[in-house]
C-alpha cells in the first residue's frame, strides 16, 4: 500500500519513490490511497516507511512503538516487517501481520476500505 500526501494546493513530491508529499508550514494535506505491494520493497524502504508512521523496527525484525514490539490487534502477536501489512485506521495507520484472520478482522471491523 503506498499513501500520498498531496497539499491541497494541488503541490506535491515524491519521497524515495514512496508516495507523493509536499512539506509546509500549514501542514494541510489531502489524503489519497494506492495499493502497493511490500512483499518485494527492500528493507531501507519498509524502514523508512514505518519511520514516518512513528515505527520502528527492532534488530530481530519486529515491528515497534516507543521501543516496545506493536502487537497485532486481532491475534496479539508480534508483527515481522517482512509479513506486516498497512491499513488506513480510524485514527491512523493500522500495521497487521497479512495472516487470514487478521485480513478478514480488519475487513470486518473497517468494512471494505
Amino acid at each position: 500500500m503506498r499513501v500520498c500526501l498531496k497539499e491541497v494546493s494541488g503541490k506535491s513530491h515524491t519521497l524515495q519513490g514512496m508516495g507523493k508529499f509536499t512539506t509546509s508550514p500549514r501542514k494541510s494535506w489531502m489524503y489519497t490511497m494506492q495499493i502497493v505491494s511490500l512483499k518485494d520493497m527492500p528493507s531501507n524502504l519498509k524502514s523508512l516507511l514505518l519511520k514516518e508512521l512513528g515505527l520502528g523496527v527492532d534488530e530481530n525484525g519486529y515491528i515497534t512503538k516507543d521501543g516496545e514490539q506493536v502487537l497485532d490487534r486481532y491475534t496479539n502477536q508480534p508483527v515481522r516487517i517482512e509479513n506486516m501489512v498497512i491499513l488506513p485506521g480510524s485514527i491512523g495507520a493500522v500495521v497487521l501481520d497479512d495472516n487470514p484472520l487478521s485480513i478478514a478482522s480488519y475487513i470486518e471491523e473497517y468494512g471494505e476500505v
